[in-house]
């Protein structure tokens, strides 16, 4: 995922909780919400130290697109579905064959080396209904925590005098 940055302790994190033919790593990512709702200034936040605050972003805990897996470990599950087009999906159906895998453990855990950079998502009119829903979902969750969108929300009425 190129909107994500790390640190140096993400390399040794990975070799440690991925095991050939025995272990695979989703890591539980921090996904920055969208800035113009943040609760400080974008100029107060350094990207390089890290700041993992709940209100500048959240824990993905329903995001698999990040994956520690040996090659071989993937193709005795089958692959990427390269069939699917557009946004998403593809990451859940690798999850969901491994669950499924009798020989191959599924390790989650937060992973604090790991940070998705916010970006305005677009949802393709052509995708399929469960992509759309997926898609809909992570743009809406994205926007900001439901404090923050709850003062936008009161100062909104309170400037329109709703």
């Amino acid at each position: 995922d190129l909107d994500m940055v790390f640190t140096r302790e993400l390399f040794p994190r990975i070799r440690h909780h991925t095991i050939c033919h025995k272990q695979v790593y989703f890591p539980i990512i921090f996904s920055q919400y969208d800035p113009h709702y943040w609760e400080t200034t974008s100029t107060q936040i350094n990207f390089s130290s890290f700041h993992l605050r709940d209100d500048i972003g959240y824990w993905r805990q329903y995001g698999f697109g990040m994956l520690g897996i040996y090659k071989s470990d993937l193709g005795s599950i089958g692959n990427w579905n390269v069939e699917i087009n557009g946004w998403g999906k593809e990451d859940v159906e690798i999850y969901d064959k491994l669950v499924k895998s009798a020989t191959l453990n599924v390790f989650r855990t937060i992973d604090t080396s790991l940070m998705h950079v916010f970006h305005t998502k677009e949802c393709s009119p052509t995708l399929q209904d469960d992509q759309m829903k997926m898609c809909k979902g992570t743009k809406s969750i994205t926007l900001g925590s439901q404090r923050t969108l709850v003062k936008h929300v009161l100062k909104t009425i309170q400037l329109n005098k709703i």
